[in-house]
């Protein structure tokens, strides 16, 4: 776990630092699991490894895989928000709550990276959550 105010290209950077990957939460299960973890930090933005900044709407991992789960809130993924009458492109999702995934533009900075342990070449876990910092 990285504990910055990062970006998403920030967060990335720092995953690979730890010799890791932002993560892609593979299913319930594991989403479960980073809920319980983060119960004491429930209004904390959460990068997780998921975009969709090549293609509009279809959204990937960051070895530009297509992504098998996704826990959307309502409303979500949207393609932009407008913030102070300016519209930014949600192209990059963050989770709050440890759980509900919205689509955000990636240069907002949020405190922590969910960085997934690289264990293999070329093969990353997505199960073996690593504590950075």
């Amino acid at each position: 776990m990285v504990w910055d105010k990062l970006s998403f290209a920030d967060a990335h950077e720092r995953c690979q630092a730890e010799d890791g990957i932002l993560a892609e939460i593979p299913d319930q299960e594991a989403q479960t699991q980073i809920k319980r973890w983060f119960v004491a930090y429930q209004n904390r933005w959460i990068w997780i490894g998921v975009n969709d900044i090549n293609e509009e709407g279809k959204f990937v991992n960051m070895l530009n895989e297509a992504v098998n789960y996704t826990n959307w809130a309502k409303n979500e993924p949207k393609s932009y928000v407008e913030i102070h009458q300016e519209i930014y492109k949600c192209d990059c999702v963050g989770i709050v709550l440890g759980a509900w995934y919205f689509a955000t533009p990636c240069s907002f900075r949020y405190l922590f990276a969910l960085c997934s342990q690289r264990y293999d070449i070329g093969k990353y876990s997505e199960c073996q959550w690593k504590e950075a910092g």
